[in-house]
């Protein structure tokens, strides 16, 4: 599964991905995060932060674990695109 954040502005912002106080993935404009879900301790809170001289955003996304009982189809793909006024 793959976590994509992305934040316009300028100056471009720097992009973080976070799991609580770990970071994921970080880039100039956007990041990603290829997430295995092996296991139920892979969901949980995930955050995105976009962040440049003008101010900071945050996202935060909440991934749940689906039983194998109603279990049909998992397709997730969070795409997030936030613009500094």
């Amino acid at each position: 599964m793959r976590i994509h954040c992305e934040y316009r502005g300028y100056p471009t912002p720097n992009v973080t991905i976070w799991r609580g106080w770990w970071e994921l993935a970080n880039g100039t404009g956007s990041a990603d995060f290829w997430l295995k879900t092996d296991d139920k301790n892979d969901f949980g809170e995930f955050g995105c932060v976009g962040e440049n001289e003008y101010g900071q955003k945050n996202h935060t996304i909440h991934l749940e674990f689906a039983s194998k009982d109603n279990y049909c189809c998992l397709t997730l793909l969070f795409n997030s695109i936030y613009e500094f006024l």
